[in-house]
Protein backbone atom coordinates (compact mmCIF):
# COMPACT_ATOMS: atom_id res chain seq x y z
CA UNK A 1 0.00 0.00 0.00
CA UNK A 2 1.47 3.40 -0.98
CA UNK A 3 2.01 6.09 1.56
CA UNK A 4 1.96 10.18 0.58
CA UNK A 5 5.29 12.28 1.92
CA UNK A 6 3.07 14.96 2.74
CA UNK A 7 1.31 12.94 5.49
CA UNK A 8 4.67 11.64 7.22
CA UNK A 9 7.20 13.66 8.91
CA UNK A 10 11.09 12.82 7.86
CA UNK A 11 13.14 10.51 10.39
CA UNK A 12 15.72 12.25 9.78
CA UNK A 13 18.18 13.40 7.07
CA UNK A 14 20.02 11.64 4.42
CA UNK A 15 23.67 11.34 3.50
CA UNK A 16 25.28 13.45 1.17
CA UNK A 17 24.26 11.90 -2.43
CA UNK A 18 27.31 12.77 -4.76
CA UNK A 19 24.57 13.83 -7.84
CA UNK A 20 25.72 14.88 -11.24
CA UNK A 21 23.76 18.24 -10.36
CA UNK A 22 25.62 18.66 -7.15
CA UNK A 23 26.02 16.72 -3.53
CA UNK A 24 22.57 17.11 -2.07
CA UNK A 25 21.01 16.07 0.86
CA UNK A 26 17.27 15.00 1.87
CA UNK A 27 15.15 13.90 4.03
CA UNK A 28 14.56 9.91 5.11
CA UNK A 29 10.81 8.93 5.48
CA UNK A 30 9.34 5.83 7.19
CA UNK A 31 5.93 4.36 6.42
CA UNK A 32 5.45 1.27 7.73
CA UNK A 33 8.33 -1.13 6.65
CA UNK A 34 9.06 1.14 4.20
CA UNK A 35 11.93 3.61 4.15
CA UNK A 36 11.61 6.80 1.30
CA UNK A 37 14.15 9.14 0.48
CA UNK A 38 12.93 12.24 -0.14
CA UNK A 39 15.10 15.34 -2.33
CA UNK A 40 12.84 18.94 -1.91
CA UNK A 41 13.39 21.94 -3.70
CA UNK A 42 15.87 20.62 -6.04
CA UNK A 43 16.60 23.72 -8.52
CA UNK A 44 15.63 22.71 -12.53
CA UNK A 45 16.33 26.38 -13.62
CA UNK A 46 17.47 29.67 -12.21
CA UNK A 47 14.74 31.93 -10.34
CA UNK A 48 12.60 33.69 -13.12
CA UNK A 49 12.86 37.15 -11.44
CA UNK A 50 14.34 40.07 -12.97
CA UNK A 51 15.42 40.00 -16.89
CA UNK A 52 14.45 36.24 -16.65
CA UNK A 53 10.81 37.34 -15.58
CA UNK A 54 8.82 36.32 -19.42
CA UNK A 55 11.90 34.69 -20.92
CA UNK A 56 12.44 30.94 -21.30
CA UNK A 57 14.07 29.61 -18.28
CA UNK A 58 17.79 29.25 -18.10
CA UNK A 59 19.25 26.11 -16.69
CA UNK A 60 20.38 25.92 -12.63
CA UNK A 61 24.22 26.06 -12.44
CA UNK A 62 25.88 22.94 -11.23
CA UNK A 63 26.97 23.77 -7.24
CA UNK A 64 29.71 22.63 -5.87
CA UNK A 65 28.75 22.27 -1.71
CA UNK A 66 25.96 20.38 -0.35
CA UNK A 67 22.67 21.51 -0.91
CA UNK A 68 20.27 20.74 2.07
CA UNK A 69 16.71 19.68 -0.04
CA UNK A 70 14.61 19.09 3.44
CA UNK A 71 11.60 21.98 2.49
CA UNK A 72 9.69 22.40 -1.12
CA UNK A 73 10.60 25.18 -2.82
CA UNK A 74 8.12 28.35 -3.32
CA UNK A 75 5.05 27.93 -5.43
CA UNK A 76 4.03 30.54 -8.38
CA UNK A 77 2.01 32.76 -7.18
CA UNK A 78 -1.39 31.68 -8.65
CA UNK A 79 -5.57 32.90 -8.24
CA UNK A 80 -7.78 31.01 -6.30
CA UNK A 81 -7.53 28.96 -3.29
CA UNK A 82 -5.64 25.87 -5.18
CA UNK A 83 -2.76 24.69 -3.27
CA UNK A 84 0.15 26.36 -5.12
CA UNK A 85 2.37 23.03 -4.67
CA UNK A 86 1.79 19.75 -5.98
CA UNK A 87 3.71 18.20 -3.27
CA UNK A 88 0.87 15.39 -2.50
CA UNK A 89 2.31 12.95 -4.85
CA UNK A 90 2.11 8.64 -4.52
CA UNK A 91 4.87 6.92 -2.99
CA UNK A 92 4.50 3.66 -4.85
CA UNK A 93 5.69 0.23 -2.55
CA UNK A 94 8.60 -1.75 -2.74
CA UNK A 95 7.29 -4.32 -5.56
CA UNK A 96 6.31 -1.08 -7.33
CA UNK A 97 9.54 0.24 -7.32
CA UNK A 98 9.10 4.02 -9.15
CA UNK A 99 10.82 7.14 -8.48
CA UNK A 100 8.42 9.95 -8.68
CA UNK A 101 9.57 14.04 -9.67
CA UNK A 102 7.32 16.59 -9.30
CA UNK A 103 7.77 20.09 -10.54
CA UNK A 104 6.88 23.34 -10.18
CA UNK A 105 6.74 25.80 -13.28
CA UNK A 106 5.38 29.01 -13.93
CA UNK A 107 1.45 29.95 -13.60
CA UNK A 108 -0.95 32.64 -15.20
CA UNK A 109 0.59 35.54 -16.92
CA UNK A 110 3.88 34.66 -15.72
CA UNK A 111 3.86 31.46 -17.50
CA UNK A 112 1.51 32.44 -20.46
CA UNK A 113 2.18 36.49 -21.00
CA UNK A 114 1.82 36.49 -24.68
CA UNK A 115 1.49 39.70 -27.11
CA UNK A 116 0.37 37.74 -30.15
CA UNK A 117 4.13 38.52 -31.58
CA UNK A 118 8.04 38.00 -31.38
CA UNK A 119 7.71 40.84 -28.38
CA UNK A 120 6.65 38.33 -25.72
CA UNK A 121 5.37 35.00 -27.73
CA UNK A 122 4.40 33.09 -24.04
CA UNK A 123 4.54 29.31 -23.38
CA UNK A 124 7.08 29.93 -20.62
CA UNK A 125 5.24 27.26 -18.71
CA UNK A 126 5.57 24.66 -21.00
CA UNK A 127 8.94 25.80 -22.04
CA UNK A 128 9.77 25.03 -17.87
CA UNK A 129 8.04 21.58 -17.94
CA UNK A 130 10.98 20.92 -20.74
CA UNK A 131 13.63 21.66 -18.89
CA UNK A 132 12.54 20.41 -16.13
CA UNK A 133 12.03 16.88 -18.48
CA UNK A 134 16.10 17.86 -19.72
CA UNK A 135 16.92 18.28 -15.82
CA UNK A 136 15.55 14.38 -15.58
CA UNK A 137 17.52 12.90 -18.45
CA UNK A 138 20.56 14.33 -17.48
CA UNK A 139 20.61 13.51 -13.66
CA UNK A 140 17.95 10.99 -12.54
CA UNK A 141 20.54 8.68 -13.01
CA UNK A 142 22.16 9.59 -9.46
CA UNK A 143 18.74 9.34 -7.96
CA UNK A 144 18.69 5.45 -9.36
CA UNK A 145 16.30 6.00 -12.16
CA UNK A 146 16.50 5.53 -16.14
CA UNK A 147 16.45 8.26 -18.17
CA UNK A 148 15.31 5.94 -20.82
CA UNK A 149 12.40 4.73 -19.09
CA UNK A 150 10.63 8.25 -18.05
CA UNK A 151 6.53 8.70 -17.97
CA UNK A 152 4.92 11.77 -17.69
CA UNK A 153 1.28 12.75 -15.99
CA UNK A 154 -0.83 15.48 -14.83
CA UNK A 155 -4.35 15.82 -14.05
CA UNK A 156 -6.78 18.17 -15.76
CA UNK A 157 -4.19 21.30 -17.02
CA UNK A 158 -1.74 19.32 -16.27
CA UNK A 159 -3.56 16.13 -18.23
CA UNK A 160 -3.37 19.16 -21.10
CA UNK A 161 0.57 19.65 -20.38
CA UNK A 162 1.44 16.62 -20.61
CA UNK A 163 -0.95 15.63 -24.33
CA UNK A 164 1.00 19.50 -25.50
CA UNK A 165 4.75 17.85 -24.54
CA UNK A 166 3.89 15.49 -26.32
CA UNK A 167 3.13 17.11 -29.45
CA UNK A 168 5.82 19.22 -29.25
CA UNK A 169 9.21 18.54 -31.25
CA UNK A 170 11.42 20.31 -28.44
CA UNK A 171 9.82 18.25 -25.47
CA UNK A 172 8.52 14.91 -26.96
CA UNK A 173 11.54 13.49 -27.14
CA UNK A 174 12.76 13.77 -23.68
CA UNK A 175 10.23 11.01 -22.19
CA UNK A 176 8.91 7.42 -23.49
CA UNK A 177 5.21 7.57 -22.82
CA UNK A 178 2.64 9.68 -20.67
CA UNK A 179 -0.91 8.55 -18.92
CA UNK A 180 -3.19 12.27 -18.98
CA UNK A 181 -5.89 12.14 -16.33
CA UNK A 182 -9.52 14.67 -16.50
CA UNK A 183 -7.36 16.46 -19.57
CA UNK A 184 -5.99 16.28 -23.52
CA UNK A 185 -4.74 18.99 -25.58
CA UNK A 186 -8.09 19.07 -27.23
CA UNK A 187 -9.63 20.68 -24.39
CA UNK A 188 -9.75 24.15 -26.59
CA UNK A 189 -11.66 26.12 -24.17
CA UNK A 190 -7.65 26.14 -22.72
CA UNK A 191 -5.46 26.56 -25.71
CA UNK A 192 -6.25 29.41 -27.74
CA UNK A 193 -4.63 31.00 -30.75
CA UNK A 194 -1.78 33.76 -29.89
CA UNK A 195 -4.03 36.54 -30.70
CA UNK A 196 -6.66 35.23 -28.71
CA UNK A 197 -4.61 34.39 -25.57
CA UNK A 198 -3.10 37.93 -26.17
CA UNK A 199 -6.54 39.89 -26.02
CA UNK A 200 -6.99 38.61 -22.63
CA UNK A 201 -3.37 39.33 -21.30
CA UNK A 202 -4.36 43.04 -22.57
CA UNK A 203 -7.81 43.22 -20.70
CA UNK A 204 -5.57 42.15 -17.89
CA UNK A 205 -3.41 44.47 -17.87
CA UNK A 206 -5.89 47.45 -18.75
CA UNK A 207 -8.39 46.43 -15.88
CA UNK A 208 -5.05 47.10 -13.84
CA UNK A 209 -4.52 50.45 -14.70
CA UNK A 210 -2.61 50.10 -18.16
CA UNK A 211 -2.65 52.97 -20.91
CA UNK A 212 -0.60 51.72 -23.55
CA UNK A 213 -1.49 50.31 -26.85
CA UNK A 214 1.66 48.38 -28.19
CA UNK A 215 3.53 44.84 -27.67
CA UNK A 216 6.36 46.69 -25.88
CA UNK A 217 4.21 48.87 -23.72
CA UNK A 218 2.63 45.86 -22.49
CA UNK A 219 5.27 43.89 -21.69
CA UNK A 220 7.11 46.65 -19.82
CA UNK A 221 3.98 46.98 -17.83
CA UNK A 222 3.84 43.10 -17.02
CA UNK A 223 7.58 43.77 -16.46
CA UNK A 224 7.13 46.26 -13.61
CA UNK A 225 4.17 45.14 -11.91
CA UNK A 226 4.83 42.98 -8.23
CA UNK A 227 4.16 39.45 -7.94
CA UNK A 228 0.72 39.97 -6.12
CA UNK A 229 -0.75 41.43 -8.77
CA UNK A 230 -0.71 38.04 -10.70
CA UNK A 231 -2.88 36.52 -8.13
CA UNK A 232 -5.86 38.35 -9.33
CA UNK A 233 -6.18 36.60 -12.54
CA UNK A 234 -9.88 36.10 -12.32
CA UNK A 235 -10.65 39.79 -10.96
CA UNK A 236 -11.26 41.00 -14.89
CA UNK A 237 -14.06 41.45 -16.90
CA UNK A 238 -14.84 38.19 -19.45
CA UNK A 239 -15.47 38.70 -22.93
CA UNK A 240 -14.21 35.49 -23.92
CA UNK A 241 -14.94 31.67 -23.86
CA UNK A 242 -13.12 28.84 -21.20
CA UNK A 243 -12.32 28.39 -17.76
CA UNK A 244 -8.92 29.29 -17.92
CA UNK A 245 -7.70 33.27 -18.48
CA UNK A 246 -4.01 32.60 -19.32
CA UNK A 247 -2.81 29.46 -21.12
CA UNK A 248 -1.18 27.77 -23.75
CA UNK A 249 -1.21 29.88 -27.43
CA UNK A 250 -0.38 28.23 -30.74
CA UNK A 251 2.67 30.52 -30.67
CA UNK A 252 3.98 29.19 -33.84
CA UNK A 253 7.33 28.38 -31.84
CA UNK A 254 6.73 25.91 -29.35
CA UNK A 255 4.21 23.96 -31.74
CA UNK A 256 5.54 25.12 -35.06
CA UNK A 257 2.61 23.48 -36.77
CA UNK A 258 -0.76 22.87 -36.30
CA UNK A 259 -1.58 20.42 -33.60
CA UNK A 260 -2.60 17.41 -36.08
CA UNK A 261 0.24 17.58 -38.30
CA UNK A 262 2.74 17.69 -35.18
CA UNK A 263 0.35 14.66 -33.80
CA UNK A 264 1.36 12.95 -36.75
CA UNK A 265 5.08 13.48 -37.01
CA UNK A 266 5.81 13.22 -33.17
CA UNK A 267 7.12 9.80 -31.73
CA UNK A 268 4.31 7.41 -31.00
CA UNK A 269 3.74 7.21 -27.50
CA UNK A 270 2.29 4.57 -24.96
CA UNK A 271 -0.84 6.73 -23.74
CA UNK A 272 -3.15 6.10 -20.90
CA UNK A 273 -6.11 8.06 -20.86
CA UNK A 274 -8.00 8.56 -17.30
CA UNK A 275 -11.43 10.23 -17.11
CA UNK A 276 -14.21 10.07 -14.42
CA UNK A 277 -17.50 8.83 -15.40
CA UNK A 278 -19.35 11.77 -14.75
CA UNK A 279 -16.28 14.27 -15.48
CA UNK A 280 -18.77 17.12 -16.19
CA UNK A 281 -20.59 17.08 -13.08
CA UNK A 282 -20.09 20.06 -11.13
CA UNK A 283 -18.10 21.70 -13.52
CA UNK A 284 -21.27 24.34 -14.64
CA UNK A 285 -21.07 25.34 -11.33
CA UNK A 286 -17.37 26.52 -11.68
CA UNK A 287 -18.27 28.17 -14.32
CA UNK A 288 -18.71 32.48 -14.22
CA UNK A 289 -21.25 32.33 -16.52
CA UNK A 290 -23.64 30.75 -14.35
CA UNK A 291 -23.69 32.09 -10.96
CA UNK A 292 -27.70 30.91 -10.24
CA UNK A 293 -26.65 26.88 -8.49
CA UNK A 294 -30.45 26.19 -8.53
CA UNK A 295 -31.06 26.53 -12.08
CA UNK A 296 -29.25 23.21 -13.29
CA UNK A 297 -30.94 23.23 -16.75
CA UNK A 298 -30.12 26.84 -17.64
CA UNK A 299 -26.73 27.01 -16.33
CA UNK A 300 -26.33 24.18 -18.87
CA UNK A 301 -27.42 25.97 -21.80
CA UNK A 302 -25.34 29.03 -20.18
CA UNK A 303 -22.51 26.27 -19.98
CA UNK A 304 -23.01 25.94 -23.60
CA UNK A 305 -23.41 29.28 -25.02
CA UNK A 306 -20.14 30.67 -22.97
CA UNK A 307 -17.78 27.60 -24.73
CA UNK A 308 -19.19 27.51 -28.12
CA UNK A 309 -19.93 31.21 -28.42
CA UNK A 310 -20.29 33.02 -32.23
CA UNK A 311 -16.80 34.73 -31.92
CA UNK A 312 -15.60 30.60 -31.62
CA UNK A 313 -17.98 28.94 -33.17
CA UNK A 314 -19.99 28.87 -36.62
CA UNK A 315 -23.66 28.11 -37.02
CA UNK A 316 -23.43 28.81 -32.63
CA UNK A 317 -27.45 28.31 -32.32
CA UNK A 318 -27.70 24.97 -34.26
CA UNK A 319 -23.80 23.56 -32.63
CA UNK A 320 -25.64 25.23 -28.88
CA UNK A 321 -28.63 23.50 -29.35
CA UNK A 322 -27.40 20.22 -30.64
CA UNK A 323 -25.46 19.91 -27.45
CA UNK A 324 -27.72 20.84 -25.17
CA UNK A 325 -29.94 18.40 -26.49
CA UNK A 326 -27.58 15.40 -25.88
CA UNK A 327 -26.97 16.05 -22.62
CA UNK A 328 -30.28 17.06 -21.59
CA UNK A 329 -32.20 14.15 -23.44
CA UNK A 330 -34.33 12.13 -20.68
CA UNK A 331 -34.20 15.20 -18.53
CA UNK A 332 -37.16 16.11 -17.17
CA UNK A 333 -37.13 19.94 -17.56
CA UNK A 334 -40.34 20.02 -15.48
CA UNK A 335 -37.85 18.30 -12.01
CA UNK A 336 -34.25 19.63 -11.67
CA UNK A 337 -33.52 16.21 -10.41
CA UNK A 338 -33.14 14.76 -7.11
CA UNK A 339 -29.34 14.00 -7.25
CA UNK A 340 -29.07 17.26 -8.88
CA UNK A 341 -30.82 19.07 -6.19
CA UNK A 342 -28.64 17.11 -3.35
CA UNK A 343 -25.62 18.45 -5.16
CA UNK A 344 -26.84 22.26 -4.58
CA UNK A 345 -27.61 21.40 -1.21
CA UNK A 346 -24.46 19.93 -0.33
CA UNK A 347 -22.36 22.44 -1.96
CA UNK A 348 -24.25 25.45 -0.59
CA UNK A 349 -21.83 25.96 1.78
CA UNK A 350 -18.46 24.49 0.60
CA UNK A 351 -15.77 27.52 -0.59
CA UNK A 352 -15.16 25.71 -3.87
CA UNK A 353 -18.33 23.98 -4.54
CA UNK A 354 -16.72 22.28 -7.55
CA UNK A 355 -14.36 19.85 -5.57
CA UNK A 356 -16.65 19.58 -2.40
CA UNK A 357 -17.75 15.95 -1.31
CA UNK A 358 -20.74 14.89 -3.29
CA UNK A 359 -24.00 13.29 -1.50
CA UNK A 360 -23.15 10.41 -3.44
CA UNK A 361 -21.20 8.16 -5.31
CA UNK A 362 -19.82 9.44 -8.78
CA UNK A 363 -16.61 10.09 -10.28
CA UNK A 364 -15.74 13.58 -11.39
CA UNK A 365 -13.07 16.11 -12.42
CA UNK A 366 -10.15 14.78 -10.72
CA UNK A 367 -12.36 12.55 -8.56
CA UNK A 368 -9.44 9.81 -9.37
CA UNK A 369 -6.53 12.51 -7.80
CA UNK A 370 -6.36 11.46 -4.61
CA UNK A 371 -6.14 7.98 -5.66
CA UNK A 372 -2.75 8.40 -7.15
CA UNK A 373 -1.47 11.70 -4.94
CA UNK A 374 -3.02 11.25 -1.11
CA UNK A 375 -5.16 14.71 -1.37
CA UNK A 376 -7.99 15.94 -3.60
CA UNK A 377 -7.34 19.13 -6.16
CA UNK A 378 -8.43 21.49 -3.38
CA UNK A 379 -9.56 19.40 -0.63
CA UNK A 380 -8.07 16.78 1.67
CA UNK A 381 -8.66 12.90 1.53
CA UNK A 382 -9.82 10.55 4.50
CA UNK A 383 -9.67 6.78 2.83
CA UNK A 384 -11.78 4.42 4.01
CA UNK A 385 -10.64 0.43 3.94
CA UNK A 386 -11.97 0.50 0.39
CA UNK A 387 -10.48 3.66 -0.63
CA UNK A 388 -7.09 1.91 0.59
CA UNK A 389 -7.97 -0.77 -1.93
CA UNK A 390 -8.62 1.12 -4.88
CA UNK A 391 -5.17 3.31 -3.92
CA UNK A 392 -3.71 -0.02 -4.55
CA UNK A 393 -5.34 -1.08 -7.54
CA UNK A 394 -5.00 2.12 -9.39
CA UNK A 395 -1.00 2.06 -8.28
CA UNK A 396 -0.43 -1.03 -9.78
CA UNK A 397 -2.11 -0.48 -13.22
CA UNK A 398 -0.30 3.10 -13.32
CA UNK A 399 3.25 1.30 -12.20
CA UNK A 400 2.78 -1.17 -14.60
CA UNK A 401 1.81 1.26 -17.48
CA UNK A 402 5.30 3.48 -16.24
CA UNK A 403 7.53 0.42 -16.04
CA UNK A 404 6.40 -1.45 -18.94
CA UNK A 405 3.93 0.43 -20.94
CA UNK A 406 0.99 -1.83 -20.45
CA UNK A 407 -1.27 -1.35 -17.23
CA UNK A 408 -2.02 -5.24 -17.26
CA UNK A 409 0.25 -7.53 -14.69
CA UNK A 410 0.63 -9.17 -11.94
CA UNK A 411 -2.26 -8.06 -9.10
CA UNK A 412 -4.52 -6.07 -11.55
CA UNK A 413 -8.81 -7.17 -11.70
CA UNK A 414 -10.09 -7.45 -15.62
CA UNK A 415 -7.59 -6.63 -18.66
CA UNK A 416 -7.57 -3.42 -20.13
CA UNK A 417 -7.43 -3.43 -23.84
CA UNK A 418 -5.72 -1.31 -25.92
CA UNK A 419 -8.12 1.57 -27.76
CA UNK A 420 -9.55 0.03 -30.99
CA UNK A 421 -10.18 2.70 -33.35
CA UNK A 422 -12.82 0.27 -35.22
CA UNK A 423 -14.68 0.52 -31.31
CA UNK A 424 -14.25 4.03 -30.50
CA UNK A 425 -16.91 3.71 -27.62
CA UNK A 426 -15.35 1.05 -25.97
CA UNK A 427 -13.45 1.70 -22.15
CA UNK A 428 -12.00 0.20 -19.16
CA UNK A 429 -14.11 1.10 -16.00
CA UNK A 430 -11.83 1.08 -12.74
CA UNK A 431 -14.04 0.21 -9.91
CA UNK A 432 -14.29 -1.88 -6.68
CA UNK A 433 -13.98 -5.01 -6.16
CA UNK A 434 -13.31 -5.43 -10.23
CA UNK A 435 -12.38 -3.44 -12.79
CA UNK A 436 -13.78 -4.49 -16.48
CA UNK A 437 -14.20 -3.55 -19.97
CA UNK A 438 -17.46 -1.90 -20.95
CA UNK A 439 -19.25 -0.54 -24.09
CA UNK A 440 -20.51 2.78 -24.76
CA UNK A 441 -18.80 5.59 -23.26
CA UNK A 442 -20.44 8.35 -22.59
CA UNK A 443 -23.74 7.50 -23.91
CA UNK A 444 -22.13 8.11 -27.60
CA UNK A 445 -22.08 11.82 -26.76
CA UNK A 446 -18.47 11.33 -28.45
CA UNK A 447 -20.53 11.38 -31.79
CA UNK A 448 -22.35 14.28 -31.29
CA UNK A 449 -18.44 15.99 -30.79
CA UNK A 450 -17.27 14.85 -33.90
CA UNK A 451 -20.16 16.36 -35.71
CA UNK A 452 -19.85 20.38 -34.56
CA UNK A 453 -15.80 20.10 -34.90
CA UNK A 454 -16.62 20.97 -38.63
CA UNK A 455 -18.12 24.34 -36.56
CA UNK A 456 -15.21 24.44 -34.37
CA UNK A 457 -13.01 27.57 -35.27
CA UNK A 458 -10.79 27.00 -32.59
CA UNK A 459 -10.84 23.36 -33.37
CA UNK A 460 -10.83 24.33 -37.01
CA UNK A 461 -7.52 26.86 -36.48
CA UNK A 462 -5.52 25.47 -33.69
CA UNK A 463 -5.70 21.56 -34.26
CA UNK A 464 -6.11 21.37 -38.18
CA UNK A 465 -4.59 24.64 -39.44
CA UNK A 466 -7.21 25.90 -41.64
CA UNK A 467 -7.95 29.50 -42.23
CA UNK A 468 -10.65 29.82 -44.00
Amino acid sequence: MGGFLSHLKPEKNTEVLDATCGPIRGNIYKHGEKIVDGYLGVPYAKPPVGNLRFKKPVAADKWSEPLNCHEYGPGCPQAGNFSVLCHDWMVFDEEKDVIVVSINYRLGPLGFLTTGDDVAVGNYGLWDQTLALQWVQDHIGSFGGDRDNVTIAGTSAGGISVDLLALSPFSNKLFHRFYAISGTAYCTFVFRSKHDEAHICEVFAKYHGYTGNDSHSLLDWYQSQPVDLFKKTAEIPRDFSGFIYFGPNFDGDFFPKPMEELRKEAPKLDAMILIGEYEGLGMIMMNPSCPDRHDHLKNLKTAIADAYSPEVTNNHEAVQKKLFDAYAKDVDVTDQGVVVKKLVEKTETVEDPVYGVLPFKAATHGSDHPYFLGDGVATKFNPTEEDFKVMDMMGTLVSNFIKYGNPNGKNTTGSWEKYNLKQPNKYFKIDYPRSEMRENFQNGRLEVFEEIKKDDIRYQKIILGNTN
